[in-house]
């Protein structure tokens, strides 16, 4: 899903969404009548209206990220890609600020904008778990409403890191289902994160934090709250479909890589996730040199590493081969050797060498 019974009237069926008034095709905005021909388990709780305007919300991004068009733009961005069931561009999403800074007024008008059938709110704990994905099946949105890592056993961020990574690729999962045989396909729910701070989760890869983007929010509303804001937004559900559309287009035709756009005002806390996430790359950053130029033997590096994890407290019970499968996958560039000294042959990393000076 979605789907057409017979021949369908759009070649890229992910962008069609169920309307009230109709079938919207996203990038023509062309409204087709409803039909039983259209097979789909999404429908929006609200109308299509090329005419509506949404000035609160619009109000509501400035009052959020004052003086940062390029943030409230990519918010839009975002909601766009929530209406669709696009996973190509492998993304999710993370916005951290204070209480009171806004981040549950825009999961709740998310929440209406996609409709109670297309959302889904967890636990970052409950993802861990066995069962944690039957609920993603068929959704368009999966929130993580107070995202926290707490309850979430050590030996279980690994299978987050994973679960993650996977949806996010659009690969193809085997769902556990309680009580049920597995479900076998593809998830297409966008994971959107809403937390008081960055979440150490494990990969030491780096894959899953390049692709969250990151919003950091600065402004706090305590004391100051409108109570009545969400109502007054979800009011406007029209107007800030057609924001988003248009936002959407961004992500369509953005060169040289489509996808939604990581704002300046979050890379800061951008690249603090990916320290956060993994320790060889910081390892990597603190202690190495990358180049061609370069080469170090793996015993070496390794000895380098145990220092430093020493230094900072920092317990892993890898071998040398280990570091050195990670260290590559941090650094793609970077491949092995066992060039030939006299009579031995010891394992080097070519690409990267260890720097004479370092916080190591």
């Amino acid at each position: 899903m979605p789907g057409w019974f017979g021949p369908a009237p759009v070649d890229d069926m992910q962008e069609m969404v169920a309307c009230q008034n109709g079938i919207l095709h996203l990038p023509t905005r062309r409204l087709f009548p409803h039909t039983p021909k259209f097979w789909s388990a999404n429908v929006l709780e609200f109308g299509y209206d090329p005419k509506a305007k949404a000035p609160r919300f619009e109000q509501f991004l400035r009052e959020v990220w004052p003086g940062d068009e390029e943030a409230q733009q990519s918010l839009l961005e975002m909601f766009g890609l929530c209406f669709t069931d696009i996973t190509k561009y492998h993304q999710a999403f993370m916005l951290v600020g204070p209480p009171r800074g806004g981040r549950g007024t825009i999961g709740r008008v998310l929440h209406g904008l996609i409709g109670e059938e297309n959302y889904v709110g967890t636990t970052l704990k409950a993802l861990s778990e066995p069962f944690g994905l039957e609920s993603f099946i068929g959704k368009k949105v999966v929130a993580f409403p107070d995202a926290r890592l707490d309850g979430v056993h050590p030996r279980n961020l690994g299978t987050l890191a994973e679960r993650l990574l996977t949806i996010t690729g659009g690969d193809d999962m085997h769902v556990n289902r309680k009580n049920a045989k597995y479900w076998e396909g593809k998830l297409t729910a966008r994971i959107v994160l809403f937390s008081n701070e960055l979440l150490r989760m494990q990969d030491q890869s780096g894959a899953l934090a390049s692709r969250f983007v990151v919003w950091q929010m600065r402004e706090s509303f305590f004391g100051r709250e409108d109570f009545d804001l969400t109502h007054k937004l979800l009011a406007e559900r029209p107007g800030i479909l057609n924001l988003a559309l248009e936002a959407l287009d961004r992500v369509r035709t953005r060169r040289p890589r489509p996808g939604v756009l990581q704002c300046k005002s979050g890379l800061d806390m951008s690249q603090d996730l990916a320290d956060l996430l993994s320790d060889v790359k910081v390892f990597v950053d603190d202690c190495c040199d990358v180049g061609p130029q370069y080469e170090v033997l793996v015993t070496a590096l390794f000895s380098r590493w145990q220092l430093w994890c020493a230094q900072r407290g920092i317990r892993h019970s890898w071998g040398s081969n280990q570091l050195s499968a990670k260290v590559v996958s941090v650094v793609p560039p970077i491949r092995r050797g066992r060039p030939r000294e006299t009579d031995k042959r010891n394992t080097k990393l070519l690409g990267i060498g260890l720097a004479k000076k370092s916080s190591g």
